[in-house]
């Protein structure tokens, strides 16, 4: 999902490959209010995927991140 619940386009796609050494990376953030981001990679004998949103508080002079999202991870049987 690109556009957010304030119609906002943010879209921020990062893309590394590495065929040299077997894996491929794909970042994007999926929706910027509240902050979600999206992964994938993918090697010659595994899959990940999944999203992380970090969930913040503010406490006046100091700042609380608890790490939120899923994560999948696929193993090649030919291993």
């Amino acid at each position: 999902m690109l556009f957010d619940y304030l119609y906002e386009y943010m879209m921020v796609l990062c893309v590394f490959c590495r065929e040299e050494l077997g894996y491929k990376v794909v970042c994007e953030q999926v929706s910027h209010h509240p902050p979600v981001s999206a992964f994938h990679v993918t090697a010659t004998d595994y899959r990940v995927h999944g999203a992380i949103n970090p969930k913040l508080k503010f406490w006046g002079k100091s700042v609380e991140i608890t790490p939120k999202g899923i994560t999948c991870r696929f193993c090649s049987t030919t291993m």
